[in-house]
C-alpha cells in the first residue's frame, strides 16, 4: 500500500504526499511512477473476546436446538426428554403427585426469571427437603452440628451428596469415600491404613444406666462356691439377648437374669411413710376418740381387769370389810376411770397423767407429708400430727391423698392403701397405744407395726417405690436432703433400687436428678453405625464377645456411681482397639468404606407432615 499517488508533470513524477502525512518525501517517486514508500495492506484479525462471543452464541444456539429437538420426544419411561431429568427414586416418587416438580423445585411453573434465579440459588431444593426431613441440629450445617468457634463451617446443601432422578432403584443415600474427603481436612484413603486409633474410652464414654460390675460378677461372685449353682454357664449371652443384637445387644429381663440372686433384696427394703412421734401432752380428746373408735383391745382388756376389781370391792363392802364412805369414794373413782378407759368420759376432760407411747421423732417422709420444717420440733409438729391422725380416723386414706396432691398422682404414691388399715392405726395411735395387726403380713404392700405405717415392695419394678424415688430425685419444695438421701441410698433405700439403677444429673446440670430405670439401649455417640448381628453370626455367640470386649480389672467401676455425673466414668472394659477391626476390615477383605461405620446425619427423622402424606398416599 503506497503512501501517495505520484503525479506526472512536465515529464517527471512528483510526490503528492499530504502535509498531514509528512509532506513530499525526499526520495520522490520511482522512475516508473510508483511511490517509493510502500506498506503491506491491513488485514484485521478477530480478538479473543470476539471468539468467545461467537462460541457462546453457537453454544446457546446448540442448546436451544437440542431442547427444541427433545422437548416432546416420546412419553415412555425410558424416553429422552430435555425437560424431564428422569424418574425419582422409589422413596420420593409418591410425594409429588399433587404438585409435581414444584414439590421440590419451587421455581418450577414460574416465569423465565424464576428459572434463571434458580440457577444461582441451589439452596431452594434443600429448603424443600426440610419440609419432610428434620435432624437434631441445623439441616445445612455439616453433620447437623452446631459449631461454637468463630467461622464454624461452611453451609452445606443436600444436593452436594444426594442426587435424585436416577430412577426408582436409584441409591441416593449411598456416599463414596471421595465425597467424605471432599470436605474433611484430614483425609485418608482407607480405614485399615489411615484411620486414627480409637479413643481410650471407646465406646464407653458415658456411664451405664445399670450398675453391673462385670469384673466382680465374673471373677468373684460366679467363682464363689456359694453361688456356683446360680452362676450363668454361657457367660455373656446368659444375660444379653443375641437374637435381638443390633447396635447394642439388649439385656434380658430382670426375672431371667438377676432375680434368682437379688429378688429377696428388693422385698427386704421397706419404706417408712409415717411414724408416730413423741408428745409432751396428749393432743387427743379421749372422749372424741372413744366415740369415733370405741375402746381399743388393750383398753377392753384393762377395763375387764378393772371391772373385776370393782366387783371385789363390792363383795368386800357386802361382807362389811369396808365402810360405806371409803367404799363409795373408791368405787366412784374406779367407775370414772373405767368410763375414761372405755371412751365414755366427758369431752375435753383432761387425763391426770400422760406418758407418750412413742419416743420417736418424725421421719423425713412424714415431714414432707405434713408440710412442716422440722421432725424433731415437738411443739411445731403436735397440732399437724393430731389433725392428720384424726383425719385418718374419720376419712381413711383421704388426708394422705390430699397431702400428696401437689406432688403428682397421689394414687401412685399410695397404691392400694387400705382405708381400714389407716383407720385402725389412727385409732390406736390416738388412744396412745401401739397398733397390733389382726394378722401377720405374709406379702408386700402397705403394713403397719406398733408405731409406723410402712410399705414393702412387692416385686421388681414396684410402682409405689418408683413413685417415691422419682419424687426424691426430682427434688423441689419440701424434699429435704435427709429425705433424698434416705430414699436414694443404695444401701438403705426402699427396694434396693439404686443399688443397680444409677442416679444422674439432668441435662441442664441442675439440682434435679433422674433415676435410670431402664438399661440404656443405644450409645450416645453420634454418627456411629455398628451392628453386632453380622459379627455374632460370623464369630458365633458366647466367648466371641470377649474378642473385642476385654475386662479391665483395674478400673474403679463402682466409684463411677458414687456421684451423679454420668460423663465421669470408668468402664469395666478396656477400650476397643482398631486392630480388632482391621483383622477383617482391610484391603482385599471386608468392606471398609466410611459409611459402613459412620452416619453423616445427626438424628434423621421425619416431620409429621411427611408421615401424614405417606399415610394418605397408601390409602389411595
Amino acid at each position: 500500500m503506497a503512501e501517495c499517488q505520484p503525479f506526472f508533470d512536465n515529464d517527471r513524477w512528483s510526490c503528492r504526499r499530504s502535509a498531514r502525512s509528512g509532506g513530499p518525501c525526499e526520495e520522490g517517486p520511482q522512475p516508473d511512477g510508483t511511490c517509493c514508500h510502500q506498506h503491506p495492506p491491513c488485514k484485521p484479525i478477530i480478538s479473543l473476546r470476539g471468539y468467545r462471543g461467537r462460541l457462546t452464541f453457537l453454544a446457546a444456539a446448540l442448546i436451544v436446538a437440542l431442547v427444541s429437538a427433545f422437548a416432546f420426544y416420546g412419553d415412555g419411561a425410558t424416553a429422552l426428554s430435555s425437560i424431564n431429568p428422569g424418574a425419582l427414586s422409589g422413596a420420593h416418587q409418591n410425594f409429588t403427585g399433587e404438585e409435581g416438580c414444584a414439590s421440590c423445585h419451587t421455581q418450577h411453573g414460574g416465569d423465565a426469571g424464576m428459572w434463571l434465579q434458580a440457577s444461582w440459588s441451589p439452596g431452594t431444593v434443600s429448603k424443600s427437603c426440610e419440609s419432610c426431613h428434620m435432624f437434631n441440629g441445623p439441616a445445612t450445617s455439616p453433620h447437623n452440628g452446631t459449631f461454637k468457634t468463630a467461622g464454624g463451617s461452611r453451609k452445606t446443601e443436600c444436593t452436594m451428596c444426594h442426587t435424585e432422578h436416577k430412577g426408582a432403584d436409584g441409591k441416593i443415600t449411598k456416599l463414596s469415600d471421595s465425597q467424605c474427603n471432599a470436605c474433611h481436612e484430614k483425609q485418608f484413603t482407607n480405614f485399615s491404613d489411615d484411620h486414627p486409633k480409637f479413643s481410650d474410652d471407646y465406646p464407653s464414654r458415658q456411664r451405664t444406666a445399670i450398675m453391673f460390675d462385670h469384673t466382680n460378677h465374673f471373677d468373684k461372685h460366679f467363682e464363689n462356691p456359694k453361688y456356683a449353682d446360680k452362676a450363668p454357664k454361657d457367660r455373656c449371652i446368659a444375660c444379653h439377648n443375641v437374637d435381638e443384637a443390633a447396635r447394642n445387644v439388649p439385656v434380658r429381663p430382670f426375672q431371667e437374669t438377676c432375680a434368682q440372686c437379688h429378688e429377696n433384696q428388693i422385698v427386704g427394703r421397706e419404706f417408712v411413710l409415717f411414724t408416730v412421734p413423741e408428745f409432751e401432752e396428749n393432743p387427743f380428746d379421749a372422749a372424741v376418740v372413744g366415740e369415733a373408735c370405741g375402746p381399743t383391745a388393750e383398753a377392753r382388756e384393762a377395763a375387764g381387769e378393772q371391772l373385776s376389781g370393782i366387783v371385789e370391792k363390792l363383795e368386800e363392802l357386802k361382807e362389811g370389810g369396808l365402810s360405806i364412805d371409803v367404799a363409795s369414794t373408791e368405787l366412784l373413782a374406779e367407775v370414772e376411770s373405767l368410763q375414761g378407759r372405755l371412751g365414755f368420759a366427758e369431752p375435753g376432760e383432761p387425763e391426770e397423767e400422760y406418758e407418750s407411747v412413742s419416743t420417736e421423732s418424725l421421719p423425713a417422709s412424714a415431714v414432707l407429708l405434713l408440710g412442716i420444717e422440722d421432725g424433731e420440733d415437738i411443739e411445731g409438729y403436735t397440732e399437724p400430727v393430731r389433725d392428720l391422725i384424726m383425719g385418718m380416723i374419720e376419712n381413711g386414706e383421704e388426708p394422705l391423698v390430699t397431702a400428696l396432691e401437689d406432688r403428682g398422682d397421689p394414687r401412685a404414691f399410695l397404691g392400694e392403701l387400705s382405708p381400714e388399715l389407716v383407720r385402725g392405726i389412727g385409732c390406736a395411735w390416738a388412744s396412745n397405744v401401739e397398733y397390733e395387726a389382726p394378722t401377720e403380713a405374709t406379702s408386700g404392700g402397705w403394713i403397719a407395726d406398733a408405731l409406723s405405717l410402712k410399705y414393702i415392695p412387692t416385686r421388681h419394678g414396684d410402682t409405689v417405690s418408683k413413685a417415691w424415688l422419682n419424687l426424691a430425685a426430682a427434688g423441689g419444695e419440701g424434699v429435704t436432703d435427709e429425705l433424698r438421701e434416705s430414699l436414694l441410698s443404695p444401701s438403705e433405700g426402699p427396694g434396693a433400687c439404686t443399688k443397680c439403677h444409677s442416679v444422674s444429673q439432668t441435662a441442664n446440670k441442675s439440682e434435679q436428678l433422674q433415676i435410670e430405670w431402664g438399661a440404656r439401649g443405644q450409645s450416645t455417640q453420634r454418627h456411629l453405625s455398628y451392628s453386632h448381628g453380622p459379627h455374632l453370626d460370623l464369630l458365633g455367640p458366647g466367648a466371641s464377645c470377649e474378642t473385642c470386649h476385654k475386662l479391665n480389672g483395674k478400673a474403679d467401676y463402682a466409684g463411677s456411681f458414687k456421684h451423679h455425673d454420668p460423663q465421669k466414668f470408668e468402664s469395666n472394659f478396656n477400650s476397643i482397639e482398631k486392630n480388632s477391626c482391621t483383622q477383617c476390615h482391610a484391603k482385599g477383605q471386608v468392606r471398609q468404606e466410611c459409611t459402613l461405620c459412620h452416619e453423616y446425619h445427626n438424628g434423621n427423622k421425619f416431620k409429621r407432615r411427611m408421615v401424614s402424606a405417606s399415610a394418605k398416599g397408601m390409602g389411595k
